[in-house]
């Protein structure tokens, strides 16, 4: 079925099913190498801004979160809350990647875009974070003790996921 007119991207109406296909393979690049290489801005946050990492940054964030359940729990919400402003980047990137490529609707840019943005959010988001932060956590224990590392990483990565 045809597009609403209303929906209908007219500059790209005219692009030919070969430039559609050539801008296609190069916007999934384009998207594969944002997706790789987003993971070191998430994999730093998820390093630098994690409750560990925030309490050994202070003493004096280590005696608040002692003293304050209230503390304690707005500590742990500085990463996530940092990720998801970085996140908040990508859909219109990828919404203006989307239109580039030559679709001809907005709803098609759209459920592009989010389907993108969906791969990025499992690819980066919960595995990155999620391993990142197990072994940023325990990387000090295992260093010590190389034996321990699968139990350390077991024990730890429960604790990440109360992240989502």
């Amino acid at each position: 079925t045809a597009p609403e007119p209303r929906d209908i991207l007219w500059q790209n109406v005219y692009v030919t099913k070969g430039a559609k296909r050539t801008r296609g393979y190069i916007a999934g690049v384009v998207v594969i190498a944002i997706v790789t290489f987003y993971i070191i801005p998430v994999a730093l946050v998820s390093l630098l801004v994690s409750e560990s990492a925030l309490i050994s940054f202070s003493p004096r964030l280590a005696q608040l979160d002692q003293a304050s359940a209230f503390f304690a729990s707005s500590l742990a919400l500085v990463q996530p809350i940092t990720l998801t402003v970085i996140q908040q980047l990508l859909p219109p990137l990828f919404i203006q990647i989307s239109k580039a490529e030559g679709l001809i609707s907005f709803s098609e840019v759209q459920m592009k875009a989010f389907s993108r943005y969906f791969m990025f959010q499992v690819l980066n988001v919960f595995l990155v974070t999620a391993i990142a932060g197990s072994i940023f956590d325990t990387l000090a224990i295992i260093l010590e003790n190389p034996e321990s590392a699968f139990e350390m990483l077991g024990n730890s990565l429960p604790r990440m996921s109360s992240f989502f």
